[in-house]
């Protein structure tokens, strides 16, 4: 019996190609408001970051945040001041998003996740836009 069947390759292809820009232009709108908060030199807004919008990470990213610190920044984050930077460096801050994004993998976002992921960009961006630079939608 002949299947009627027919998989259309490039579509899906496309489909998969077109879902990881647009996350990837999330991230990378994502890791430009982490350094505009990183390199503020307002500790106050980097507190919030760091209290606030990383309590608002989905439990798999928290973990994969707190164990990442622990192994990249065994010294501590350093703070926002004239002269640090919060996570020391871009290069660095980028190491922290890779090492999180190795860890998590490809586990798939609930909908809690993703309200709370959500959330977690939203006061990060709300932080960015407060500090004069938010990154461009």
């Amino acid at each position: 019996m002949k299947s009627n069947f027919y998989f259309n390759w490039p579509l899906l292809v496309a489909v998969f190609l077109l879902g990881h820009v647009s996350a990837s232009r999330s991230n990378e709108k994502f890791i430009k408001n982490v350094n505009c908060i990183a390199t503020s030199g307002n500790q106050n807004y980097c507190n919030v970051f760091l209290q606030d919008c990383t309590n608002e990470l989905p439990d798999k990213y928290s973990e994969a945040y707190k164990e990442c610190l622990k192994e990249r920044f065994p010294n501590g984050i350093s703070k926002c001041t004239t002269s640090q930077e919060l996570f020391e460096s871009a290069k660095k801050r980028r190491q922290l998003n890779d090492c999180i994004d190795d860890k998590v993998g490809n586990y798939q976002l609930n909908r809690i996740d993703e309200l709370r992921f959500s959330f977690f960009h939203k006061c990060t961006s709300q932080l960015a836009k407060l500090l004069g630079c938010q990154a461009p939608k």
